[in-house]
Order: C-alpha cells, then sequence, then structure tokens
C-alpha cells in the first residue's frame, strides 16, 4: 500500500452476510386444492347464542268486500215461541177414538123399551124401532156439538193469528210503496223476485225498525249487490279531445 492509500476516501469493502435459508412450502392438500378454513358453527352451549330461525313469510290480508256486511242476510230468524200457530193443529186420532169410547149413546132408551123388546111381539118390534131412532139422533146431537166446538176452536185460533200477522203485512205493503216511491227501478219484473226476497229478509232480522229505515236498508243492500256484480267501466280516452271533430263539422255543413 502507497501513502496516497492513506488519503483515500473510499470506504473499504464490506464483509458479506451469508443467505438465510427460506422456509419450507407448507404440503397442500389433497387433490391440490388449497387448504381452507373451517366455517365456524354456532354452538348451543349456553355462552355463544344459536342463530334465530328465519320468520315465516307475512301473507297480504285480502281486501274487505263491501258484501261481507251482509254474510247474515239469508240467515232464518229466530221465531217468537208464544207466537200463535199460523195452521190449526191436526186431530190425533187415538185421543179421539179415547174420547168417544167414553161417550154412552144408550141413555136414550127407557126402561119400558127394553121390557118391550124383551117381551117380545109387535110391540118389541115397535120398541126396536124407537130405540134405534133415539140412538141416531143422540149420534147426530153429540156430533154436530162436537164439530161446533172444533171448529170454534179453529176460527179463534185462525183469528189470533191473522191478528197477529196484521202489523207485519201493514209494515210490508209500506215498505214496499216506500221502496217503488224511491226507486221505480225495482219495481221491474226482471228483478221484483229478488228484491221481495231480500226484503222479506231484512223485515224479519229487523223487527223494530220502520218502513222507511227499512227502505234505506234493502235500498243499500242492492246497490252494493249491484256494484260488485259490474266492475267499474274503464275509461274511453276521447278520440276528438286536441283537434277537429271532422264528423261534426261535415255532418254541420
Amino acid at each position: 500500500m502507497s501513502i496516497l492509500d492513506l488519503f483515500s476516501s473510499s470506504p473499504a469493502p464490506a464483509a458479506s452476510t451469508p443467505a438465510t435459508p427460506a422456509a419450507p412450502a407448507a404440503p397442500a392438500s389433497p387433490g391440490n386444492l388449497p387448504a381452507t378454513q373451517p366455517a365456524t358453527q354456532p354452538v348451543d352451549n349456553g355462552v355463544v347464542p344459536a342463530a334465530a330461525p328465519e320468520a315465516a313469510p307475512v301473507e297480504p290480508t285480502p281486501p274487505a268486500s263491501p258484501l261481507d256486511a251482509y254474510k247474515s242476510l239469508w240467515d232464518t230468524p229466530d221465531t217468537d215461541p208464544n207466537a200463535p200457530p199460523a195452521t190449526p193443529a191436526a186431530l190425533d186420532p187415538t185421543k179421539l177414538a179415547e174420547i168417544v169410547n167414553k161417550a154412552d149413546f144408550s141413555q136414550n132408551i127407557t126402561p119400558e123399551m127394553r121390557a118391550q123388546i124383551e117381551a117380545g111381539g109387535e110391540g118389541a118390534t115397535a120398541a126396536l124401532m124407537q130405540a134405534l131412532n133415539g140412538t141416531a139422533q143422540q149420534v147426530m146431537l153429540q156430533s154436530t156439538l162436537a164439530s161446533n166446538k172444533m171448529i170454534e176452536q179453529q176460527v179463534a185460533a185462525a183469528v189470533a193469528s191473522t191478528q197477529a200477522s196484521l202489523p207485519n203485512m201493514v209494515r210490508e205493503q209500506t215498505l214496499n210503496t216506500t221502496l217503488i216511491e224511491s226507486n221505480p227501478v225495482l219495481s221491474n219484473p226482471a228483478i221484483k223476485p229478488i228484491v221481495q226476497a231480500v226484503q222479506k229478509q231484512i223485515a224479519a232480522q229487523n223487527p223494530n225498525k220502520t218502513p222507511a229505515e227499512l227502505a234505506a236498508l234493502v235500498q243499500n243492500t242492492m246497490t252494493v249487490m249491484g256494484e260488485a256484480f259490474s266492475p267499474t267501466a274503464p275509461v274511453t280516452p276521447n278520440a276528438t279531445a286536441g283537434g277537429t271533430d271532422w264528423e261534426k263539422f261535415l255532418s254541420a255543413g
């Protein structure tokens, strides 16, 4: 080394550092697929809460129909147990036979008639004819009295039934007149049977309402039924809107 080398500014070469060996690669999973981490599942062990079950989808509630208010229209109303029967009760043959068997139609035969019959001869024949005639007269009398009594009872029952139904008859007639006056279409023969059926049901289910109130109920029921059967008509666009109505223009000339 010369003297000039003492004043040189170039540094001395650094010592070489030995290279660190690379870490061995992790073995691949079978099938040459990369290793995957197992998915964590929630465990119901009191520490990790279990996943909540999915809620069932809520089906939409169908819209209410206007006819739902009239579901009970055709229900049979309760009958009044104290109302008189509309038809007279039929006779029971068994009871009628018991009553007839208790009757004695031989009371008209006197002891003298019996003595003449027992003695025989012409007097016995006359006495027998008299006894038979008296017995027949007694049977006819009792039959007439029984028939008159039954007719009297049946007429009384019919009068009571008529008197009980008379207010309803007047009410129905007033209701019918009110309906025709409010809407003459309801008296059309094409729909009159339907209107009468609805009118009868509403009157039977609302015995305390006036004919005017019943007429309003019938009118409203028929209106709702008509709207349910006939959907709203689509709006037809006006072909001449914003332009000239040539048909009207030519017809005017």
